[in-house]
C-alpha cells in the first residue's frame, strides 16, 4: 500500500516453537527480557532519537535479579524509556511521582527530534 509506514507479511507455520510450548519463564529477570525485546521488535523510533537499544540492554539488565521488587524494576524501565520522551503517558495508574501507563500514545505536539519535556508525563 502507498502511505504505509511499512510492510509485514504473516505465514503460517506446521507447529508451535518448542518455546511456545512449555511453561513461560517468570521472575523480573525475565519481565526484564520481554520488555527488552518487545520494544527491540517493535518500537521504530530508536535511530530517530539516537537511542541504542542495545546499549541500553547492556547497561539496565546487569542491575535487575531475582529478588527485584515491581517497584524496582518500573524505575529501571522509567529510566530506559526516558530518552523516547516523544510519547506521552495517557491514563495509569500513578504510584508516588510516578506513573503506571494504561496505554501510549503519541503526544499531540511531538515532531521527529523533539525532547520537550512538556509532552512528557511523570
Amino acid at each position: 500500500m502507498d502511505g504505509t509506514t511499512g510492510h509485514q507479511e504473516l505465514r503460517r507455520v506446521a507447529k508451535l516453537p518448542a518455546t511456545c510450548t512449555g511453561p513461560a519463564p517468570e521472575g523480573p529477570v525475565a519481565t526484564f527480557d520481554v520488555f527488552w525485546q518487545s520494544y527491540e521488535e517493535n518500537y521504530p523510533f530508536f535511530a530517530a532519537k539516537g537511542i541504542d537499544w542495545h546499549a541500553m540492554r547492556d547497561r539496565y539488565r546487569p542491575k535487575v535479579h531475582a529478588d527485584t521488587t515491581p517497584e524496582e524494576l518500573f524505575a529501571i524501565f522509567s529510566e530506559m524509556l526516558d530518552p523516547a520522551r516523544g510519547h506521552a503517558l495517557r491514563g495509569g495508574v500513578r504510584r508516588g511521582t510516578q506513573r503506571r501507563s494504561a496505554r501510549c500514545r503519541p503526544a499531540r505536539n511531538w515532531t521527529p527530534g523533539s525532547r520537550s519535556s512538556s509532552s512528557h508525563a511523570t
